[in-house]
This record gives C-alpha cells, sequence and structure tokens, in this order.
C-alpha cells in the first residue's frame, strides 16, 4: 500500500513537468498544491514551484524564489541548476557563466553542469575554456566517444598546429571506441588535411606523415559507405575530392 501511495505522488510530480512542458498552468498549480501540502519541505516540490514562475514568465520571481531556497538548503544542486536555466531564459549568458563556475567550484564532478558551461563558452567563441571544460569531462568519463570527439571538434576549430595535432589525436580515439562514428572518422580525415596544408608545419616528415592519416582516412571512409550505403558514395567521393 505504501508502495502504490509513492508511486501516486510520483506522477503527480510528473503530470507537474509535463503540464508545464504544454504551457497547462492550471493543472501545473493544482498538483503542486497537492504535492506541497504532501511535502512542505521537499526541495522537488520547491524546484516545480520555481519553474511554474519560469513558465508564467516571472523570471525575477523565480530568481527571488531559487535564491531564498537556496539560503534554506544551500546544497541542492537542482535549484542552483534552475537558476542557469533562468539566466538563459533572459538572454544573460555572463550571469549563467558565473552562476555555473560557482556550482562547479562546489560540486566539482558535475558532468551536466560542465556540459552546459562548455556549450555557453562555444556561445561565446571561447575555444580555450570550452576545451577545458570538455577535459573536464574526459576525466570524468575517458571511455565515452562523444567526449572525445567534442574535444576534438572544439580543438580543430583553433586551427593551431599544436591543436590541430590533438584533435586529430581526440578524433582518433573517438572512432577507436566507437568504429560507428562516421562523424569522429571526418574530423580525423579533415583534422590530418589541414595539418598536411598547415603553412606553420615545416617539417616535411609530419606532413607526409598527415598525408599518410589522410590516405587512410579517406578509405576508410568509403569502405564504410560501401558497406551501408552505396547510393550516398558517389557524393562522398566528390566531397572528398574538393578538399583535396
Amino acid at each position: 500500500m505504501e508502495e502504490v501511495s509513492r508511486a501516486v505522488w510520483d506522477v503527480y510530480e510528473q503530470v507537474c513537468v509535463a503540464a508545464l512542458d504544454c504551457g497547462d498552468l492550471e493543472t501545473a498549480e493544482s498538483c503542486h498544491s497537492k504535492l506541497k501540502n504532501q511535502f512542505p519541505g521537499s526541495v522537488r516540490v520547491q524546484k516545480l514551484r520555481g519553474m511554474i514562475l519560469e513558465a508564467s514568465g516571472k523570471y525575477s520571481e523565480a530568481l527571488k524564489f531559487y535564491e531564498a531556497a537556496l539560503e534554506a538548503e544551500p546544497t541542492s544542486s537542482v535549484l542552483w541548476k534552475r537558476k542557469v536555466a533562468v539566466f538563459k531564459a533572459m538572454g544573460d549568458a555572463a550571469s549563467a557563466i558565473s552562476e555555473l563556475n560557482a556550482l562547479l567550484s562546489v560540486f566539482m564532478s558535475d558532468h551536466e553542469a560542465w556540459t552546459e558551461l562548455a556549450d555557453l563558452y562555444l556561445e561565446k567563441n571561447n575555444y580555450e575554456k570550452a576545451a577545458f571544460c570538455l577535459e573536464e569531462l574526459l576525466l570524468v568519463n575517458p571511455h565515452y566517444h562523444l567526449h572525445h570527439q567534442r574535444y576534438a571538434e572544439v580543438c580543430y576549430s583553433q586551427k593551431t598546429v599544436e591543436s590541430l595535432e590533438v584533435a586529430r589525436k581526440h578524433f582518433a580515439m573517438a572512432a577507436k571506441l566507437n568504429p560507428n562514428n562516421m562523424r569522429a572518422l571526418y574530423g580525423f580525415y579533415m583534422a590530418s588535411h589541414s595539418l598536411s596544408h598547415h603553412p606553420k608545419l615545416k617539417s616535411r616528415d609530419a606532413k607526409t606523415q598527415s598525408t599518410r592519416y589522410c590516405d587512410w582516412a579517406r578509405a576508410q571512409i568509403r569502405h564504410k559507405y560501401m558497406q551501408f550505403d552505396t547510393e550516398k558514395l558517389q557524393v562522398v567521393e566528390r566531397m572528398l575530392e574538393k578538399t583535396q
């Protein structure tokens, strides 16, 4: 009986969030009222109250509510993240970045916060700080191919010899961890191609090696498309010819 009762309150919470997604504030308020009566001091219920204010467009009130709630529950990362969401909704990226940095000074292994911070830095074209955030994600989970891929893409965007070499290594690791990751394979090809034509890469051996990597990646891409999608093979080959 107790398990059934708990399930009911879980459904109330889910319906409240779904109602907010649909813009049905009346249903959301009704669910929140029942939850508040049942769990008056719950952080999860407080979060729903703030989300209702957000959905109503009352961002200033939502911020004040979250700040007051955080004074009572200073270790609640959930409420802290809602503050970040409010700043993003207001278009205040600088405050969102500041809040995330403050959050990560306390919750240093929060991968969601590192991901969000990396995205905000990329919106500002701050590749160096975005790369730092992605490095932290790699430390948390070094075997996740998408972390390697994203880090490689940020390094590739910086276009220096050093950053391109790092990008190529991490594209290679992403392709190794997930052999079906075509984006990583293309990235490896493009990083190698950029290095082989980079004006600041003086070593002839390094350029020769990059050209060999280019040829290898090109052959791998052709092989993948021959296996799975022969209709697109000609399109891919024309694209690769253009980069040559």
